[in-house]
Order: structure tokens, then C-alpha cells, then sequence
């Protein structure tokens, strides 16, 4: 390794008068203060690194092409067979009724530009090559995040009878209907902010002629002291059977898992082969766009 003072700057190492330094790890990893031969001027040779980075970024969502049936069965009588994701079947009352609204996962895909702060100054680059760094993703494409919802795979059928109140109960037991849910998919429209991208119940409803479903958002069954994730007693006495021991990202949103650092950056300094992580703190939205910018942290 060879340091030197200097007059002639390649990528801000100084070169004049080659010394001879021995190439110990102690040199290698320690910061270097080089002494020019002007005005004593120093010049920092160090691993230094950004401050903070911020990524620009879209969401992209890749919609549910399943077909799956329920189908209710009232004292021995079928109201029929419908496809949940069919729009014939989507109930009145549902939250969302338009069926492409509805998504099995968004991306959050890198644009190919960014910025970093360091030593107080904003540097914008592009690619995910800038300057002695490179930047690695933990997935392939440009992906730097993947949110993924559940769908309902395999046909539902659910059993009531009559009871002598004119109450229906589930087939073969003598409590009250209870409420069921079961999870749709993931909640999407473009130009929405990342907030609303969130998981979505449905169950089957109660008071139809025909078999159809209603199907709620989480954050509105909360709104309603319904805890989507747990079995409970409603306040009107139904049972309400909720998705239990589900994962913790079916509790939140796009939005609440970047700002709590689930989207992560390796960043590599090419000149000492070192490497640091980043982590997500927060993003802004570009109101009718998908596009984001995400801000980075090291951690």
C-alpha cells in the first residue's frame, strides 16, 4: 500500500513522492490524515460512510387470478356456489367492491435513482453504483421489498340451521351463527398511499338469498372493536372465529412495515471491501402516482 503527499487527485487520493507504508491491518482500517504541501491542508483518506440514503422508488402490484367457490347451506338448502373472486359475488356491504382492487403482493421496485448525505452534503446518484459504493438488495430485480398477502385457496362451505327462536346456529351445534372470516388478499389501488395497502377479510354473508361474501379491510373490523387476529364474543353474543396465530405482516401495512426498517439495504465500499446494512425509516408518497421515496438509516 502506498500513501503519499500529494498534489495530483485520483477519486481524492493524493500521489506525489511515493513512501513506502507497511500494508498492516492497522493501516488498512484506520483513518489516514495525509499532510499536502499547501496552506496545511489535510486530506481525510477514511471509510466513511453516507449519513442517510434515499431511494426513489414505485409499487407494483401483481393481482389474484384464483378461482375458488364458497357455497351456504341453509337447513339442508344450498344458496348456490359463487367464485369470491367474481364480482357477482362481492356483497353490497362489502368495503370494497371493485375485485381488482385486490392484489397477492406489492412490490416496492428500486427507479435507478437516489441521494445520500455526507459530511452535510446531498449527493445524487443513479444505478446502484455511485461513487466507492455499491448497493445490494436482498431480492433480485430491483426489489427492494415484497409484501405478500394471503388468498383463500381451497373451496369453503359453511352449514346453519334454524333454530327454534328462528336464530340460525352452525350445523351440529346449538350456539348462536358464528361469524367466520377468511382471508381474501392484499388491498390496492393505484395512486393510493401506501397506508391503505393492507390485508382483507371476507366471510360469507348472513342475510343473503344467494351465496355471495363481504369482505372488510382489517383496519375497519378494528374500527369496530373486532380484533381480526383472535376468537371473541361480539357484543350482540355471535362468536367471531378470527385469522388466529397469524404472521405478524398480515397485521400491518406497507407503510408501517418500511417505517420499521423491514425494507433493508447492504451498502459496499469497493475501495476497503467493507460493508454496512441500512435500514427503512419512513418514505413520502407522490399523491396519484405509485411512486415513493424511501429514506435509509444505517442499522
Amino acid at each position: 500500500m502506498f500513501l503519499s503527499k500529494g498534489i495530483k487527485s485520483i477519486s481524492n487520493v493524493y500521489i506525489r513522492d511515493f513512501i513506502d507504508t507497511p500494508d498492516t491491518d492497522e493501516n488498512i482500517k484506520s483513518p489516514i490524515l495525509l499532510e499536502t504541501e499547501s496552506d496545511d491542508c489535510h486530506v481525510k483518506l477514511a471509510d466513511t460512510w453516507p449519513e442517510n440514503i434515499t431511494l426513489n422508488a414505485r409499487l407494483d402490484s401483481t393481482k389474484i387470478t384464483a378461482s375458488t367457490l364458497v357455497e351456504r347451506i341453509e337447513n339442508d338448502k344450498s344458496l348456490g356456489k359463487s367464485d369470491i373472486y367474481m364480482s357477482p359475488a362481492i356483497h353490497m356491504d362489502s368495503d370494497v367492491k371493485n375485485q381488482y382492487s385486490f392484489c397477492t403482493k406489492v412490490a416496492v421496485i428500486f427507479e435507478n435513482s437516489g441521494s445520500y448525505l455526507q459530511e452535510k452534503a446531498k449527493n445524487v446518484f443513479f444505478h446502484k453504483s455511485f461513487d466507492n459504493y455499491v448497493m445490494d438488495f436482498e431480492k433480485k430485480d430491483n426489489i427492494l421489498f415484497e409484501k405478500k398477502f394471503p388468498t383463500l385457496q381451497t373451496p369453503i362451505v359453511e352449514r346453519y340451521n334454524s333454530s327454534l327462536g328462528g336464530f340460525l346456529h352452525d350445523k351440529n351445534s346449538l350456539e348462536k351463527a358464528s361469524y367466520k372470516i377468511y382471508p381474501y388478499g392484499g388491498f390496492y389501488e393505484y395512486g393510493g398511499h401506501p397506508k391503505s395497502i393492507e390485508l382483507c377479510v371476507f366471510q360469507i354473508a348472513p342475510n343473503a338469498k344467494a351465496t355471495s361474501i363481504v369482505i372488510s379491510r382489517i383496519t375497519t373490523l378494528m374500527g369496530r372493536g373486532i380484533n381480526p387476529f383472535a376468537k371473541q364474543i361480539l357484543k350482540n353474543g355471535t362468536p367471531f372465529i378470527g385469522l388466529e396465530n397469524a404472521p405478524e405482516d398480515y397485521k400491518t401495512n406497507l407503510y408501517d412495515d418500511i417505517k420499521n426498517g423491514l425494507c433493508k439495504i447492504k451498502l459496499t465500499n469497493i475501495t476497503t471491501d467493507t460493508s454496512i446494512q441500512y435500514k427503512s425509516t419512513g418514505l413520502l408518497h407522490t399523491q396519484n402516482t405509485n411512486l415513493i421515496i424511501i429514506n435509509f438509516i444505517q442499522g
